[in-house]
């Protein structure tokens, strides 16, 4: 059994985060109890990003290569939605199992991780916003680049170290050190200006408060400006879950199905709806562990083919 458990909070996972662990796991063991059966599930074959034997800057620098991040436009560093939509894409083409998790507060959880041989799985917290889910995908991906299972609550000053090390490979991922330091130089961010630092950050695909965190990495900041501006950061999350719910204001609610999508992962809905087709899932089996009444699932089928997904 993977320890998802924090030190500071050992043993007092509410219950909805566990919940949302005991259903990724019975995610994971539906993939295996299918490729056991047919021999084969809706995943492409696994290339893992190996990164054990590198320090943090290196390890960054090989998510970038593995992920193709040279071929990203500049404007699509810009559009956090989009750009954490391609990254899903690239890691799920990799064989992992990337998912969305509801109901669990993001300062409890912003991902777990659980490594296996077939569909190593990400978990992202649906309610983080895309640029924290950027940033937590590719944690994730370095705690699994490592072989191990994880939770994350980004705890920027954690004591664990493989957490640490996970931050940094993220950081080094999104903002390399060299170009980094050489725009905030250019651009002389003030370390305790939330505007400047969502200037920086912006072009690296980061939130402001991560750019920070990576300034104070690279000796450009201090913990003591983290302080400063942690309220800040706050509000700005407040902030951006308010725009959010004002946007759907006198819109259809079209997202029951996106949700699914986004929640459950492509590659797992599709491999459930194949082994039903196969025969080696009853329809109450497949409703089950898709989570929706069977006369749901053909508006679900077709919303796994559509191009418009959540991110």
């Amino acid at each position: 059994m993977p320890d998802f458990r924090r030190p500071e909070t050992e043993g007092e996972e509410s219950a909805p985060l566990r919940r949302a662990i005991l259903r990724a796991k019975g995610q994971q063991e539906a993939l295996q109890d299918i490729q056991d059966e047919l021999g084969d599930v809706a995943l492409p074959p696994l290339r893992t990003i190996d990164i054990a034997r590198l320090e943090a800057e290196d390890a960054g620098q090989q998510l970038r290569d593995e992920l193709g991040f040279i071929d990203f436009s500049q404007r699509l560093w810009s559009q956090p939605e989009e750009l954490l939509r391609e990254l899903v894409r690239r890691v799920e083409d990799r064989g992992y199992l990337v998912i969305q998790v509801q109901r669990v507060s993001v300062s409890e959880m912003r991902g777990f991780s659980i490594a296996a041989e077939l569909a190593p799985l990400i978990a992202i917290n649906g309610a983080d916003w895309p640029r924290g889910k950027v940033f937590t995908l590719l944690h994730e991906l370095a705690h699994l680049g490592l072989r191990h299972s994880g939770l994350c609550d980004l705890s920027r000053q954690s004591s664990v170290a493989e957490e640490r090390f996970c931050d940094q490979v993220a950081a080094a991922a999104l903002m390399p050190r060299r170009s980094f330091r050489s725009v905030a130089e250019r651009l002389t961010i003030d370390p305790t200006s939330y505007n400047d630092l969502r200037v920086l950050s912006d072009r690296f695909g980061a939130s402001a408060e991560a750019g920070l965190i990576r300034m104070i990495h690279l000796g450009l900041a201090t913990w003591d400006d983290y302080s400063s501006l942690r309220g800040e950061f706050r509000s700005a999350y407040d902030r951006h879950k308010q725009d959010e719910k004002d946007a759907r204001v006198g819109r259809d609610a079209p997202i029951y199905y996106q949700l699914k999508v986004r929640d459950l992962g492509r590659p797992f809905i599709a491999s459930m709806i194949r082994a039903h087709n196969e025969g080696a899932l009853s329809s109450r089996d497949t409703a089950r562990l898709l989570d929706v009444s069977y006369d749901k699932i053909p508006k679900l089928i077709e919303r796994v083919a559509s191009a418009e997904v959540l991110a």
